[in-house]
């Protein structure tokens, strides 16, 4: 195959094959004309030419060096013990979300007898107030979910 021929198959500029040339492309002298086959060709560019990385190359290496530096940030912040399982996470917030609505639900009946017998509107609300303090505090010193670990 011709210099043009080649040149039309494999989509390279006249200066580009000169390169490969003297780079060593193996080619043929045939009535002092350089001749080329394809396959020769083929294989020896995939042998010694390296693609040049494009912008689109360059912009997946540097999303990709991204997301493993935010997993190795991430398996640190385990290691260190800076977060939590999701699941965990949710068993503990349905626990405490059931032992306030359930605290809360009892005061009538744990206050409705005191309060009958009290005629002081202070008096009463000083007894609401302490019971709903005594229900919050219940949820700071026992965590709901036994082991005192999230």
């Amino acid at each position: 195959m011709t210099e043009n021929e080649l040149l039309a198959a494999i989509k390279i500029s006249p200066s580009g094959l000169q390169k490969w040339i003297t780079k060593g492309l193996p080619y043929t002298v045939v009535h002092n004309r350089r001749r080329f086959n394809l396959r020769e060709v083929q294989a020896w560019r995939k042998a010694n030419i390296t693609p040049k990385p494009g912008p689109e190359l360059l912009a997946g290496r540097v999303r990709l060096q991204h997301i493993r530096n935010e997993e190795r940030e991430f398996k640190l912040a385990i290691l260190k013990g800076q977060c939590v399982e999701r699941v965990k996470v949710d068993k503990y917030l349905f626990a405490t979300g059931r032992q306030v609505r359930d605290g809360m639900l009892a005061l009538p009946d744990r206050l409705s007898a005191m309060l009958t017998a009290e005629s002081d509107a202070h008096r009463c609300h000083a007894i609401l107030t302490q019971e709903i303090e005594r229900v919050l505090e219940g949820l700071c010193t026992q965590p709901p979910w036994g082991d005192g670990t999230v």
